[in-house]
C-alpha cells in the first residue's frame, strides 16, 4: 500500500509523539502503581492492627471475667457452706461486676437457686439463650455462648458445672465492650463489628449497618475468611452489592468468632486516587507541549518531503512540472538538486522515445491485424484491451471493444459467450473449447484458447490472451476423410466376404484337389483377406460407436468362460510361438454383460500380449472380485510401453512407435468403447522392458432402462 502525503507527515507525528510520550507515560504509570501498592499496604496494616487491638481487648476482658467467676466457683464447690451463703457469694458477684445481669444455680436445666442484678434485670425475667446450655450439655465444660439481647445489647452466657448433678450460668450484658466497639471509628465511614461463630453480627455500630444487610453479613467473603483464620488477616473485598472495600479480621478463640474492621475502597485509596488525578494532569500537559514540539519539527521535516513526492507522482503521470525549490541548506536541498536534474533528464529522454514508441505501436498492430485468427487481450478485471480485425469479424461487432468487459462483448444466445468465457476463467493449454457457429449461409468451426499473458521482466500476470482459431477447413477435411473411410469400408466389405468364401471353396477341393504350392498360396491369400476383413469390420464398429448406433445386448455371462473363450480361439497362434497362457479364476463370476463385446475385449487384450510378447514366455490372465464389480487383468512380459503413449494408445490407429507392428491400431479403441459402454473402465499399467499389465473392471448389477440405456443399480448385488 501507498502512503499519501499525509501519511509520511503522520509517521514523523507518530514516531516523534512515541519517543516523548512512551518513557513518560511509562514513568507515570510505574510511579501510581508504586504509589497504589504502597498506599494499599500501608492501609491493610493499619486495618490489621486495629483489628489485632481490638480483638486482644476482648480476649482481655473475658479473661478478666472469667477469673472472677472461677473464683466464686471455687468457693461455691465447698461442701460445708450452706445456701445462704452461696446466695450471699453470687450476689457479691454481681455488686463487682457491673454488666453482670444474672447467676443461677441449675440442675437438669431448672433454676435451683438465682441471683440478679436489679439495675439491668428482674426476678423471673431471664434473657439467657436455651441454646448455649444445649452446648454445654453436649461436653460438661466450661462453655461461653454470645447471643443477641432483645434491646440489641450483645449478652454472654458463661457455664461452669458445679457439682456432679448441678451447673452455675453467669448471664453478663456486654455493654462496655459494645460501647468500645461500635466507637471505633476508620476514616469517615469505616467501622468494627464483632461477630460469632456462625458469622452473625454480635456487635456493631447500628447507624452504619442496616438492617437489611445484617441479614446478608455472614455471606461477605470477609467475615468466611475470617472464621475460618487462626490468625489475623487483611483483603480486598466485594460485598454482595458489587460494592469494593478494604478490610481486616482477628479471631477471637474464647467466643469462636472474629473482630472485623472494613471500610470502603474508595476512601481507603482515596490519598492514591487523588494523586493519580495529579499524574494524569500532569501526563496531559506533557503530552500536549510533546506533540505540540512533533508537529513543528514534523512539518518542517515532511514539507519538503511533500514537495518532491508531489513532483515525482506527476512524473508518474506523464508530466514534467517546474524544479522543486527547497531552501533548507541541508541533505534535503542536496535531493532536491539531485532530482531535479533527474527531471531534465527524463523529459529529454521522454521526448527521444515518443517517436520510436509510436512506430513499434503500429507494427504490433499491423501484425495483429494482419493475422487470420481473432486475438483478444483482456486485463484482469475481465476488460478487453484489444481486439484485431478477425475477432470483429467473428462477435459481429463493426468498432472495437476497448474498455468493454469481456462477457458483455459477446452476444448472450450465442454459443461463442460460454466457450470464451470458460477458457478465459481457466487459460492453460489442457482447456481448448470447439465451437460450431455454421448457419445456412456459411460454415464456421472455431478452436478457442486461452494463454495468461506476464510481463517479460516480473513474470507478473497482467491478463489474458484468448485465440479464436479457425479450424473450419480442419473438420470439413475431417468429415470428408470419415465419410470416405466409411464409404470405402462398406465397399470393401462384399467383396472381401466372397473372395473369402470362393478361398474358402478352394481350400477345401470343392473345385478340384490342389497340390501343394497352390494350397500354400491360397492360404496366404485366405488369411490376408481375413485380416482384411477384420480391419473393415473395426473400421465400421469404430463408426458405429461414434455415431451411437452400437446396442449393448445384456445377458447373464461368465466370464472366466468368456475367458476361456479367447484363449481357445488364440490358442493355436499361441502355441507356434511356444507362449503359454494361464487363466487364474476362483469361479465362473456371473454377471450381466454383452457376451459378443466383452468377448471382443478379451480377443483384442489376449492377442495384443501374444503379440508382444518373447517366445516360450507366458501371458497371465487373473479375475478378481472387487465387491460390485469384476476385474480383469492380463499380463505380459514384453516390450513395456512408454509412459507418453499410455493414454495415446486407446485412440485411434495409434500404435507404440518403434515396436513391431500388426493389426489395425483400433483394438485397443473399440476395447475402451465397449468396457464404457457396460459403465465400466479399461487402463494399463506399464514401463518399458518390464511388459504391460492391461485392466478393465466391470460392474456387477447393470441393466437397461426402458429407452435402452444401459445403467448400475445401486445397492445391487
Amino acid at each position: 500500500m501507498r502512503w499519501s502525503s499525509a501519511g509520511l507527515f503522520n509517521r514523523f507525528l507518530l514516531v516523534m509523539s512515541a519517543l516523548a510520550l512512551v518513557p513518560s507515560v511509562f514513568l507515570g504509570v510505574q510511579l501510581m502503581r508504586i504509589s497504589r501498592t504502597g498506599m494499599q499496604s500501608a492501609v491493610l496494616e493499619l486495618h490489621t492492627k486495629l483489628a489485632e487491638k481490638i480483638g486482644e481487648g476482648v480476649g482481655d476482658d473475658l479473661r478478666a471475667l472469667d477469673d472472677k467467676l472461677r473464683f466464686t466457683l471455687s468457693a461455691l464447690r465447698k461442701s460445708d457452706i450452706s445456701w445462704q451463703t452461696r446466695q450471699e457469694l453470687l450476689s457479691s458477684l454481681i455488686e463487682s461486676h457491673s454488666d453482670i445481669l444474672e447467676v443461677a444455680v441449675l440442675r437438669g436445666g431448672k433454676e435451683l437457686l438465682k441471683v440478679y442484678n436489679p439495675e439491668l434485670s428482674k426476678e423471673g425475667d431471664s434473657g439467657t439463650d436455651p441454646l448455649g446450655y444445649e452446648e454445654f450439655r453436649k461436653r460438661r465444660v466450661h462453655t461461653l455462648w454470645v447471643y443477641q439481647g432483645k434491646d440489641f445489647t450483645p449478652r454472654l452466657d458463661v457455664y461452669y458445672p458445679l457439682s456432679d448433678v448441678t451447673d452455675i450460668r453467669t448471664s453478663v450484658a456486654l455493654r462496655k465492650l459494645k460501647q468500645s466497639i461500635s466507637a471505633e471509628r476508620v476514616g469517615g465511614s469505616g467501622f468494627a463489628v464483632l461477630v460469632g461463630r456462625d458469622g452473625a453480627p454480635l456487635i456493631f455500630p447500628e447507624d452504619r449497618l442496616p438492617p437489611a444487610e445484617r441479614a446478608e453479613f455472614p455471606r461477605w467473603p470477609i467475615v468466611q475468611s475470617a472464621l475460618k483464620a487462626v490468625s489475623t488477616g487483611s483483603s480486598e473485598f466485594a460485598r454482595p452489592d458489587g460494592r469494593r472495600y478494604v478490610g481486616a479480621y482477628a479471631p477471637v478463640p474464647e467466643l469462636g468468632g472474629a473482630v472485623i474492621i472494613q471500610q470502603p475502597e474508595a476512601e481507603a485509596y482515596w490519598a492514591a486516587a487523588r494523586m493519580k488525578r495529579t499524574a494524569l494532569w500532569v501526563l496531559l500537559l506533557i503530552s500536549g507541549f510533546a506533540v505540540f514540539a512533533a508537529v513543528t519539527m514534523a512539518r518542517r521535516l515532511t514539507d519538503p518531503l511533500l514537495k518532491l513526492t508531489r513532483s515525482a507522482e506527476a512524473i508518474a503521470r506523464g508530466e514534467f512540472p517546474e524544479d522543486v525549490s527547497i531552501s533548507t541548506g541541508d541533505e534535503l536541498q542536496s535531493l532536491a538538486d539531485t532530482f531535479n536534474r533527474m527531471t531534465g533528464r527524463l523529459r529529454s529522454y521522454a521526448e527521444m522515445q515518443v517517436d520510436r514508441l509510436i512506430l513499434e505501436q503500429r507494427k504490433t498492430e499491423a501484425i495483429l491485424f494482419s493475422i487470420g485468427d481473432g486475438i483478444l487481450l483482456a486485463d484482469q478485471d475481465g476488460v478487453l484491451q484489444l481486439a484485431n480485425r478477425r475477432a470483429l469479424e467473428i462477435l459481429g461487432r463493426p468498432t472495437g471493444v476497448e474498455g468493454v468487459k469481456l462477457s458483455e462483448a459477446i452476444s448472450a444466445d450465442s454459443p461463442l459467450r460460454s466457450a470464451v468465457l470458460g477458457v478465459a476463467a481457466n487459460p492453460g493449454e489442457g482447456v481448448i473449447k470447439e465451437v460450431d457457429l455454421s448457419t445456412e449461409d456459411r460454415r464456421l468451426f472455431l478452436r478457442i484458447s486461452a494463454r495468461t499473458l506476464a510481463a517479460p521482466a516480473k513474470g507478473s500476470i497482467q491478463g489474458v490472451v484468448i485465440a479464436l482459431h479457425d479450424v473450419t477447413l480442419e473438420m470439413e477435411l475431417d468429415h470428408m476423410k470419415e465419410e470416405f473411410l466409411h464409404s470405402i469400408t462398406h465397399d470393401l466389405r462384399n467383396p472381401v466376404g466372397s473372395i473369402l468364401g470362393f478361398l474358402d471353396f478352394l481350400r477345401k477341393g470343392v473345385v478340384g484337389t490342389l497340390n501343394a504350392q497352390q494350397a500354400s498360396m491360397v492360404e496366404s491369400m485366405f488369411k490376408s483377406s481375413t485380416r482384411l476383413l477384420s480391419l473393415v469390420n473395426n473400421i465400421l464398429d469404430i463408426a458405429k460407436m461414434e455415431s451411437g448406433h452400437v446396442e449393448v445386448n445384456l445377458k447373464p455371462i461368465s466370464v472366466k468362460a468368456l475367458a476361456a473363450q479367447a484363449v481357445e480361439i488364440l490358442a493355436a497362434l499361441a502355441q507356434r510361438r511356444g507362449i503359454r497362457i494361464e487363466l487364474r479364476a476362483a469361479e465362473d463370476f456371473q454377471l450381466s454383460a454383452d457376451p459378443d463385446q466383452i468377448g471382443r475385449v478379451f480377443q483384442n487384450l489376449l492377442g495384443n500380449a501374444i503379440k508382444f510378447s518373447p517366445d516360450d514366455d507366458a501371458i497371465i490372465i487373473e479375475i478378481l472380485d472387487q465387491g460390485g464389480r469384476l476385474k480383469v487383468c492380463i499380463e505380459d512380459h514384453g516390450p513395456g510401453i512408454p509412459a507418453t503413449h499410455i493414454e495415446k494408445i486407446f485412440e485411434k490407429f495409434e500404435q507404440v512407435p518403434g515396436q513391431k507392428r500388426g493389426g489395425t491400431g483400433l483394438g485397443l479403441t473399440i476395447s475402451r468403447r465397449f468396457v464404457d459402454a457396460h459403465k465400466g473402465r479399461i487402463w494399463v499399467e506399464s514401463e518399458l522392458g518390464k511388459g504391460a499389465r492391461f485392466y478393465f473392471e466391470l460392474p456387477k448389477n447393470l441393466m437397461k432402462g426402458a429407452s435402452g440405456e444401459v445403467h448400475v443399480v445401486e445397492g445391487g448385488a
